[in-house]
């Protein structure tokens, strides 16, 4: 079963809504973790839009590709350089990244009530905020 770029900003968005009702639950860990996903799935968005028909892909590269590490991400999808500008450009979106990139999906084997709730607010304003979040400007880039 292969995921298109459009699947994949559907599950973005997805995500996001499902980290907003798990908040309003009170379900503080699973709502962050599942905001992170919501910024995976956008930069395996831009990913996805990189790949070739018929070109046998790199080992490095889809392995990469397949990874959960935001960062490593950003590199697979040759987005560093747009965001070393943006993070330039704007303070409110570098603070943003800098609170989106911490996220790590091992955080589900954390132990419950680690979170709070200004916790999952802020990472959901730093994916979602209309003017800098960092969905927001991948899928603007896209």
């Amino acid at each position: 079963m292969s995921t298109t770029k459009a699947d994949l900003i559907r599950l973005a968005d997805e995500r996001v809504l499902d980290a907003r009702a798990l908040l309003d639950a009170g379900r503080f860990d699973g709502a962050y973790y599942l905001a992170g996903y919501a910024v995976e799935a956008g930069l395996k968005a831009h990913i996805a839009k990189l790949t070739v028909a018929e070109e046998f892909p790199d080992r490095k590269r889809v392995l990469d590709a397949h990874s959960h590490d935001l960062a490593k991400l950003v590199h697979v999808s040759g987005l560093q350089t747009e965001l070393d500008e943006q993070r330039a450009k704007s303070l409110e979106f570098r603070e943003n990244w800098a609170t989106v990139v911490d996220w790590v999906p091992e955080m589900r084997y954390w132990n419950p009530g680690k979170l709070c709730r200004a916790d999952v607010e802020l990472m959901i304003s730093a994916i979602a905020d209309r003017r800098d979040g960092v969905l927001i400007w991948l899928k603007s880039i896209l």
